[in-house]
């Protein structure tokens, strides 16, 4: 940031930064403009500029989560096929990736040879709630799970017990899915 010690003018840069809705600025502009104006506002107890404080904190995680998801999305294999399921699919594992912080060497494997979707398909299949999932939950990414993804958009090619058990975990984490009436 720019300004230093004046509410005003912090109040100013702020507003200019958040209404400029063409430019993408980056998580390390956001970053700076947060810290600074929080300690400024902390030092000076300023209300308006520590509400615009915690706007820039978010807009912060926003553009790390999509800088994030981008190198993951970089680093991931191509998919196998071109369809907009596989394509969704590797857009979710990218996203879980980001919040995450890291990418399992396993997941690469089976993505590489099966592809995105009949891996998470397998995924679900084979275990359900495992230690992962679990914790992208409580990281608040529980709808990048494949126990999600597959109850909601592939419940056709799992089974009705293997689906109901998606929804209960998913519901005890406070992760909702319509029940569909044909897996009842």
């Amino acid at each position: 940031m720019a300004y230093k010690a004046s509410p005003e003018k912090s109040i100013a840069y702020l507003n200019r930064l958040l209404a400029d809705k063409e430019k993408r600025h980056s998580a390390k502009t956001w970053k700076a403009a947060y810290e600074e104006s929080r300690q400024i506002a902390s030092a000076h107890k300023h209300a308006e500029l520590a509400a615009l404080a915690l706007k820039a904190g978010r807009k912060f995680e926003e553009a790390n989560f999509a800088e994030q998801t981008a190198i993951f999305l970089e680093k991931l294999p191509a998919p196998i096929n071109t369809s907009k399921a596989e394509r969704y699919v590797r857009l979710a594992a990218a996203k879980a990736c980001g919040i995450v912080g890291k990418m399992s060497a396993r997941a690469n494997q089976m993505y590489m040879r099966d592809g995105y979707t009949i891996s998470y398909i397998r995924q679900v299949n084979q275990s359900r709630g495992n230690a992962m999932f679990y914790k992208m939950c409580e990281l608040g990414a529980g709808k990048y799970t494949a126990e999600y993804i597959v109850a909601k958009h592939f419940s056709s090619l799992i089974s009705a017990k293997v689906y109901k058990e998606c929804v209960a975990m998913l519901a005890e984490q406070k992760i909702f899915i319509e029940d569909k009436k044909d897996k009842k």
